[in-house]
């Protein structure tokens, strides 16, 4: 992995420098450097995160907090999708509600229309 040039990051396990030269990782989520060493990943496993920098890694401390954001917002997609369909139940009720007192509506001028006319009669 590389790392910024200039800036003396301490690895979070050791506090030694992650200099240019160690396998060094950065965590993408606390954004903070170690020794592959440290971490207990493998040389095929820094192999693979070096070639593939796309990749996501996250250190320990943080890879159990990820777990536990992503269960959440499962969660909170769940009550989302049945929040949304409720949406749509009521939304229906409130068009038939319309619809129903728009109809009442043109019964009550109809009803006034023949009570006028039997009043005149």
């Amino acid at each position: 992995m590389r790392k910024k040039e200039n800036k003396a990051e301490k690895c979070r396990d050791c506090n030694k420098v992650v200099t240019d030269k160690d396998a060094g990782i950065l965590c993408k989520l606390c954004e903070r450097w170690f020794h592959a060493t440290c971490q207990k990943i493998s040389e095929d496993a820094y192999a693979f995160f070096k070639k593939n920098e796309s990749m996501h890694w996250y250190c320990e401390i943080c890879n159990r907090s990820v777990g536990k954001i992503l269960q959440s917002l499962v969660h909170m997609s769940k009550w989302q999708d049945l929040l949304e369909e409720q949406m749509q139940k009521v939304s229906q009720e409130v068009r038939e509600m319309r619809e129903d007192i728009k109809m009442m509506k043109e019964t009550a001028k109809e009803t006034e229309v023949k009570l006028d006319t039997l009043k005149q009669s």
